[in-house]
């Protein structure tokens, strides 16, 4: 048996503890809104293609075409089968498109208003924050 080494660990402990809420909006951040970007750019899918705005349907058209992949995808089997797949999903463009602007604008949302109730619940320091010191510096004179 050493002199400094002790046969037992002692269990972690940390010096601070999380809130649950804070767990929560992580859950919701992560998990959630990308389900619900992901229904939300469904639903805007199918209701882009009834407008009738000449913009809306060259937008629409340009993207809505399939992914070209290279030649030399074909020919390795696993990929060639991922392709396939990939290419039978109409519209993926336009889904990933309207997915990335959902997601980024929840997120965002859902990131200021986290921000503005952490800054509001949160004390300024922490359990292993100290304050600033309140140092005057002398005004120099020769």
């Amino acid at each position: 048996m050493s002199k400094y080494r002790t046969t037992q660990k002692k269990e972690f402990v940390r010096p601070y503890k999380i809130h649950p809420i804070w767990r929560g909006i992580g859950f919701i951040i992560i998990i959630i809104i990308p389900i619900v970007g992901w229904a939300a750019t469904q639903e805007l899918v199918t209701l882009a293609q009834g407008w009738d705005v000449p913009q809306v349907q060259s937008f629409i058209r340009s993207l809505s075409s399939p992914f070209k992949f290279p030649p030399w995808v074909s020919d390795i089997p696993f990929l060639s089968g991922l392709a396939r797949w990939i290419r039978s999903i109409p519209m993926l463009k336009l889904q990933m498109v309207f997915f990335f602007f959902i997601v980024l604008i929840l997120s965002s949302v859902l990131s200021i208003i986290y921000s503005i109730v952490y800054r509001a619940a949160v004390p300024l320091y922490g359990p292993l924050d100290e304050p600033a010191p309140k140092i005057r510096a002398k005004k120099y004179t020769r």
